[in-house]
């Protein structure tokens, strides 16, 4: 109030109350000399603290909101303190353990316990230092799994609420590995872990117990060495608590080498090339390959890598190599070895080779990509046989009709059978065929079928034409009539169908005549036979 009132003062300049008027309008809490002695200094004096007043007065407060981000399943302790920046605690390593773990009161400015948020408030405005210390825990053990001194800078504003926000997700997860032989604790065992790229790295000695290492989230291979072998052990991180795992290197499976002490160690250390020799002197080839071709593909070789992975009868790892490098042909080679058909066709598509591409496809009964293969390689009989084993019949029949083997065209159409959709027209090319060939009987047949297939309300003159002409051909004038007569009725403006009826009753009727004199013939051939004898 009183800020307000000398502010007041001010704003009013040299124009103050005169006299007895000045004097009764002062506070009794104001000593200032006789307004007779005022000079325009005073003026100025009272203006400039009124416009302090006016600042500190009007200066805001805000609160600011502290958060720490950490795995759930953890617990974590810490202290918050927040400075100006020029606090010698801020430019001072993290405290000793005990201090943090030692309970405090809570100031203005420093929070001890926190364990994922606290809220400073009513801070005055302007930018703040804050620093978080304290620890991660395994809520199991209260074992300190890191340690945690991080600072970070916020701007408090008046009337708000500032936030900032602590990431501490550890990077790593401990893992506690325990290495024994046959039950017992292995006394020179070394372990390494290895890298994307598949080679070790960081050798550590497991002879003293367990050993902790750490390592993130996800799959990891170890590599475990003592006495004359090496294992690999794949294990999976999925926790950031403590994991014990246990390796027997005596009962484990996954041996990459045994009985070769010379080569445990430079193996660990990815040394290979002496590793390599040691397991080659031993007699160990195979191992020896693995291990060159590991040491090539590292430094760049990836075809010299091949060779040695197909010497330690990796086919597979060999072909993947041959392929990076575009040697197709060679990476279809092997991935066939390695019946790794699809892949291997795969390849050879890529090398050009249509052929053998079509064989790996057909040894995998992929009968629609060898027809492809075979039609782009100019294989004829291949192609054929790839649309026949896949149940096309009807179109393998059209390429063999399409290169000139009719015989084995008609073989194909033969088998399409009814229930297929192209059973109508094998009828038809059928029948033109024999036909042809001069087997009307035959051809009539297969129209009959074609008829047949269509269903009874598909009626079609012209195939009930042609099928009695091929009857009539075929010396079945009956059957060739009943036709006629029943297109007749369904269709009595077909045409020429009256005379072709009446020409069939006449030639029927002529062969009744012509059978008859015969039996006449017939019956009077003893007759005359007899007479002659007499």
């Amino acid at each position: 109030m009183r800020s307000l009132w000398l502010l007041s003062c001010a704003l009013v300049g040299v124009g103050l109350p005169a006299k007895g008027a000045v004097a009764a309008s002062w506070p009794s809490w104001v000593n200032l000399p006789p307004v007779q002695e005022w000079s325009p200094g005073w003026a100025v004096v009272l203006a400039v603290l009124g416009l302090v007043a006016l600042g500190r007065a009007l200066r805001l407060r805000g609160d600011l909101a502290v958060g720490i981000e950490y795995p759930a399943e953890l617990r974590g302790r810490f202290r918050v303190r927040l400075g100006t920046g020029r606090e010698s605690w801020l430019r001072q390593p993290a405290p000793p353990r005990s201090d943090l773990l030692k309970a405090g009161v809570a100031t203005s400015r420093e929070h001890p316990w926190v364990s994922r948020e606290t809220r400073f408030r009513r801070l005055p405005t302007g930018r703040y230092a804050v620093r978080v210390e304290g620890m991660l825990l395994d809520p199991d053990t209260s074992e300190v799994l890191k340690d945690v001194c991080e600072t970070l800078s916020v701007a408090v504003r008046g009337r708000r609420t500032a936030q900032v926000e602590f990431d501490l997700h550890p990077e790593d997860c401990p893992l506690d590995l325990e290495v024994s032989w046959d039950g017992r604790p292995a006394r020179d065992a070394a372990v390494a872990t290895l890298t994307a790229r598949g080679l070790p790295r960081a050798v550590h000695d497991a002879r003293g117990g367990p050993l902790r290492l750490h390592l993130p989230k996800g799959t990891h291979t170890l590599l475990v060495g003592s006495g004359d072998r090496v294992v690999q052990q794949e294990i999976q991180v999925q926790t950031f608590q403590p994991t014990a795992v246990r390796i027997d290197i005596a009962r484990s499976d996954n041996v990459v080498f045994k009985g070769c002490p010379p080569a445990v160690e430079p193996y660990l250390a990815g040394d290979f090339q002496a590793a390599a020799q040691a397991l080659e002197r031993d007699g160990q080839e195979r191992e020896a390959h693995l291990l060159l071709a590991e040491l090539h593909q590292e430094h760049g070789r990836p075809e010299r890598a091949a060779d040695h992975f197909e010497s330690a009868d990796e086919l597979v790892k060999a072909a993947e190599l041959h392929a990076q490098v575009s040697d197709f042909s060679r990476a279809a080679d092997l991935y066939a070895r390695a019946n790794e058909h699809v892949r291997a066709a795969e390849m050879y598509r890529l090398a050009g080779s249509w052929l053998r591409a079509g064989e790996a496809y057909e040894a995998i009964l992929d009968f629609e990509s060898a027809a492809h293969c075979y039609r782009e390689a100019g294989e004829i009989d291949k192609w054929i046989d790839a649309r026949e084993r896949r149940g096309e019949a009807f179109e393998a029949a059209q390429i063999a009709l399409e290169h000139g083997q009719a015989t084995r065209a008609n073989r194909l159409l033969q088998r399409v059978l009814p229930g297929d959709p192209h059973f109508a027209e094998a009828c038809l090319q059928l029948a033109e065929t024999f036909e042809r060939e001069g087997h009307f009987d035959l051809a009539a047949q297969k129209l009959e079928e074609r008829l047949a297939a269509t269903g009874p309300g598909a009626f079609s003159p012209d195939l009930y034409s042609r099928r009695a002409l091929l009857l009539e051909r075929g010396g079945r004038i009956e059957r060739a009539l009943e036709l006629l007569e029943d297109l007749r009725r369904r269709e009595p403006t077909y045409p020429n169908i009256a005379s072709r009826i009446e020409l069939r009753h006449k030639e029927r009727s002529a062969r009744r005549l012509s059978d008859l004199g015969a039996d006449r013939t017939a019956d009077l051939a003893p007759t005359v036979f007899l007479a002659a004898q007499r």
